[in-house]
C-alpha cells in the first residue's frame, strides 16, 4: 500500500528516481545494518535489540496517526476519467 500510495503522489516525472529512493531505504540500508545488529545483540542482549525494533515501530505508528496528510492518504482511481478529473 505505501509503494502504490508513493507512486500516485509523486511527480509523474520521477517515478523511477523515488521508487529507487524507496527501495534503497527498505531494502539496501538491511545489509549494511546487520553489523549493527550483531554488535547490539552481542553488549545488551537480543532482547534489547527487539525492544529497540518495537519502539522503532511504535514511532512510525504514532507519527502516521498524528499527522493529518498521512492519515488521510488514500489511493486514487487510475484510469482515463481520473486523469480528466472527473
Amino acid at each position: 500500500m505505501t509503494g502504490a500510495l508513493i507512486q500516485t503522489e509523486t511527480d509523474p516525472r520521477y517515478p523511477g528516481r523515488v521508487t529507487d529512493v524507496a527501495t534503497l531505504c527498505t531494502l539496501g540500508l538491511a545489509p549494511a545494518l546487520f553489523p549493527v545488529v550483531g554488535v547490539t545483540a552481542a553488549l545488551w542482549g537480543a532482547d534489547v535489540f527487539f525492544a529497540g525494533c518495537g519502539a522503532i515501530c511504535l514511532l512510525a505508528a504514532a507519527l502516521g496517526l498524528s499527522v493529518p496528510v498521512l492519515r488521510r492518504a488514500e489511493l486514487r482511481p487510475a484510469g482515463p476519467a481520473a486523469r480528466a478529473g472527473r
